[in-house]
């Protein structure tokens, strides 16, 4: 019987564990109104940069020592880089050469909410927003959450479920 006590225990203790380190994101969601097939370039309005420290805590046996960590996040750059390996060229201004074949990409920042966990763990909303350069009408819009321990990580964390939900 003590055997199943401490089974039982055990169990319930990774149970709690896990729910403190795990936080459940909404859905992406996509409104497309056409696809991004028929383009082959892109124009993406400049992002700032988010930074954020967090503190890690270390153990080496004879007190704990505190190390400060920085995670910078750039959404511009994170959603060029993303559109690049896609097979998408960059185009560096406005006006475009080619506006029939040109999508402009915007980015936005949404809500922010803590989630249910012990730990202090958020869940920070973005929106993608591609519009035609031709005729300034939207393409689609992606609208998706990111968790993590920094709001950098919250930033890129989201973008890349959006633009997997996306493209894959």
């Amino acid at each position: 019987m003590k055997r199943f006590y401490t089974v039982l225990l055990s169990i319930t203790s990774l149970l709690m564990l896990h729910g403190c380190g795990t936080m459940a994101l909404l859905p992406v969601q996509i409104d497309e109104k056409s696809h991004l097939d028929s383009y082959k370039y892109f124009y993406i309005n400049a992002t700032g940069s988010t930074t954020s420290r967090s503190n890690v805590g270390v153990n080496v046996g004879y007190g704990v020592y505190v190390t400060d960590s920085d995670k910078t996040v750039n959404p511009g750059d994170f959603i060029s880089g993303y559109l690049i390996k896609k097979g998408y060229i960059r185009v560096a201004e406005m006006p475009f050469l080619y506006p029939n074949d040109t999508f402009i990409v915007n980015y936005g920042e949404g809500d922010r909410r803590k989630g249910n966990t012990i730990i202090d763990q958020y869940a920070q909303e973005v929106i993608l927003q591609f519009i035609s350069a031709k005729n300034n009408e939207v393409i689609c819009t992606i609208k998706g959450e990111g968790s993590g321990y920094t709001q950098a990580e919250e930033i890129h964390n989201a973008l890349q479920r959006c633009l997997d939900s996306y493209f894959e």
